[in-house]
């Protein structure tokens, strides 16, 4: 291997190049994920007890859980079940309605959401 500076050197270059590469991924993981909820949810905001701003809310991952924990569980939950709903949705539209038990856990998740939704007043 490279001995001395140019070894420090290199080395040091590979592995601030692995951390860009890995905080791309990040953002790219945190944007797909933020659409997914936008597209998916949205949708479903007309339900009444959900209100557009509870969506919007729960699609911005710096939004929820950590910054409003004097909410409480209930809170955590709603955000924690919207996203659950949403890659539910997202699996049965790909599957095709294949997976065995995903329309069940999407009406059990939906119910659980406008639950939820009337308790967190979001």
């Amino acid at each position: 291997m490279i001995g001395g500076f140019n070894g420090f050197a290199l080395g040091s270059l590979i592995d601030w190049f692995g951390w860009f590469v890995m905080g791309c991924l990040i953002i790219f993981m945190i944007a797909r994920e933020h659409s997914l909820l936008q597209k998916t949810i949205k949708r479903r905001s007309y339900i009444g007890s959900i209100t557009l701003a509870a969506v919007s809310e729960s699609s911005f991952p710096f939004h929820h859980e950590h910054f409003h924990f004097h909410r409480g569980l209930a809170a955590s939950r709603f955000y924690q079940v919207c996203g659950e709903l949403a890659h539910k949705k997202e699996q049965l539209i790909k599957t095709g309605g294949r997976a065995m038990g995903n329309a069940a856990i999407i009406q059990s998740l939906r119910s659980e959401l406008v639950t939820l939704a009337t308790r967190v007043r979001a």
